[in-house]
């Protein structure tokens, strides 16, 4: 798969295609989209925050960041002491799915008897 930066190239070389064969509308359209994804990929990609606004922003602790840095996954483009990262580059915590699904009642062992013997009697 081609990168995002790749594909912006490609779509706006498509573009141009499309109005040199006429399809005005087209090509405008396309372009106009690939001018706002542009836009959308280069508006964080030269900011640079500090460990406790990164956290806040992708929702990994500040601890967590530090390790990333250490290890090479984050790179530190801040100075000795005072990390910054770049937004562009900040790792995205999945949310906890299960906060969406509603609570189950497990029946305890009292209910699920009850349960089992009224089933029988009935």
């Amino acid at each position: 798969m081609d990168s995002v930066h790749e594909l912006v190239s490609r779509y706006r070389t498509e573009a141009d295609t499309m109005k040199r064969y006429g399809d005005q509308r087209g090509a405008a359209m396309l372009a106009r989209i690939v001018d706002d994804l542009e836009e959308v990929l280069h508006s964080g990609e030269h900011q640079y925050v500090n460990l406790s606004q990164a956290s806040a922003l992708c929702g990994y602790s500040t601890d967590q960041l530090r390790r990333l840095i250490r290890c090479g996954t984050l790179k530190d483009h801040g100075r000795k002491n005072a990390p910054r990262v770049r937004v562009s580059d900040l790792p995205k915590k999945c949310q906890d799915l299960r906060r969406d699904v509603p609570s189950m009642h497990v029946p305890s062992a009292v209910e699920t008897a009850r349960s089992i013997v009224n089933r029988q009697a009935a």
